[in-house]
């Protein structure tokens, strides 16, 4: 009677382990968005940004203060697609959609085949992708952002 017992007590925990695991894949897939055409998901790297300088067209950053820098240049694009690349976030978490009334900046990538990245927002060490926030330790991204505080001063 004891093997019946245990044997079906096993059973069931091996059942509940499968259904959290379905359960926790199906929360995992929906809290972290990584099929798009400029970020990927790499959970151990911590990397954000997968970009092809060659299939970037045009990199174009507003600032909170509606001043805006677009770079065109192959070697501005290059350099800037190699930061975004080599930007490793410490931690991320989801965010509800709700329009906070403002931003520091704002940087949209667009592609030669017509398509963009959409608003990605971004702030001293955090930046937000598809309602990701990602956190980073350093403002990796101070270079991009000096020329739009440049125009802010001169007006």
């Amino acid at each position: 009677m004891t093997k019946v017992n245990t044997k079906k007590l096993i059973k069931n925990i091996l059942i509940w382990f499968l259904v959290l695991g379905i359960v926790a894949l199906y929360i995992f897939g929906n809290v972290i968005p990584r099929f798009t055409k400029y970020t990927s998901f790499y959970p151990f790297s911590h990397r954000i940004f997968n970009l092809d300088p060659d299939e970037v067209e045009e990199i174009m950053l507003q600032s909170g203060l509606g001043k805006r820098v677009s770079y065109v240049y192959r070697h501005e694009i290059e350099d800037i697609c190699e930061a975004l690349n080599s930007a490793r976030y410490s931690h991320s978490f989801p965010i509800i959609d709700i329009p906070s009334g403002g931003y520091d900046y704002i940087m949209t990538i667009y592609f030669f085949d017509g398509t963009s990245s959409g608003c990605i927002e971004y702030y001293d060490t955090n930046i937000s992708i598809n309602n990701i926030v990602y956190t980073y330790n350093a403002p990796v991204f101070k270079f991009l952002t000096d020329p739009l505080d440049e125009l802010a001063n001169t007006y």
